[in-house]
Parts: C-alpha cells; sequence; structure tokens
C-alpha cells in the first residue's frame, strides 16, 4: 500500500489525529506526511463524523425510493430536511433518501410534506438492523 493510502487510511479512522502522531504510526518523517497530505488533499471531499444512530432514542430509519415530477426542486427540498442522512441519484433517474425519524409521527408528518412536492412513486423500507458499515481502506 503506499504511503498516501496509509495516509488516507489513518484520516479516516480519525480525521481530528495530529500529523505528528500519524508520522509515528506510519514511521514516517512529520514533514513527508505534510507533503503526502498536500498531494492527496484534493482527493478528501471533507471531514465529518459519523453517528452510531442506533444509540439515539429507538430511532426509525428508512430508505425511500422516491420518483419525483420535478427532481431538481424535490433534491432542493429534501437537502434542507433534518431528516436526511443521505441522498443517491440512481442511474433510472430515482433518488434514493436514507432518514432518521425520532417518532413514527414525525415520519408520517415528513411524508405528508414530501407528497405535496409532487411525488409520482414512492416506496419506503424500513432499516432494522445494519449489517455492514463504511470501514477504512487496508
Amino acid at each position: 500500500m503506499t504511503t498516501e493510502k496509509k495516509l488516507l487510511t489513518k484520516l479516516r479512522e480519525n480525521s481530528r489525529q495530529s500529523f505528528a502522531k500519524i508520522s509515528r504510526e506510519l514511521n514516517i518523517s512529520n514533514s513527508t506526511t505534510i507533503e503526502k497530505y498536500q498531494k492527496i488533499k484534493p482527493l478528501i471531499i471533507k471531514h465529518t463524523t459519523l453517528a452510531n444512530f442506533s444509540r439515539f432514542r429507538q430511532p426509525i430509519k428508512t430508505l425511500m425510493s422516491i420518483t419525483p415530477i420535478d427532481q431538481e426542486e424535490t433534491i432542493k427540498w429534501l437537502s434542507k430536511r433534518t431528516e436526511l442522512n443521505n441522498l443517491y441519484k440512481t442511474a433510472n433517474k430515482n433518488l434514493l433518501a436514507e432518514t432518521i425519524f425520532q417518532t413514527l409521527k414525525h415520519k408520517q408528518e415528513f411524508i405528508e410534506e414530501i407528497n405535496q412536492q409532487g411525488i409520482l412513486i414512492m416506496e419506503e423500507y424500513y432499516i432494522i438492523e445494519e449489517l455492514k458499515r463504511e470501514e477504512t481502506i487496508i
């Protein structure tokens, strides 16, 4: 594995760790670590926190396949919603929204609101168990 890939793996494990710590763990100099970081920096979209939503009070997590009348307007509307965790556009031009709600009532209100946005077809899938989560690249 290249030094750049090892550095990216370390940053994906913990993006807040210092270059000095990463340098020690990779057995390279601090200046080399910074140089390699500058090289891979354009590949990094953002440093973020991944939350374990199952630790919240019984969240309701769903995947919704949405076929909107006006895709761009629906994307804008969904992107502003705090219930939205991830949003994808599929090859068949549907939207796939990963959502999280604290109560069924909250989810139902969301469904009623999204239907007012002009939805042709919407299918919901309740996520009952997470079997595999993104891991660091090795």
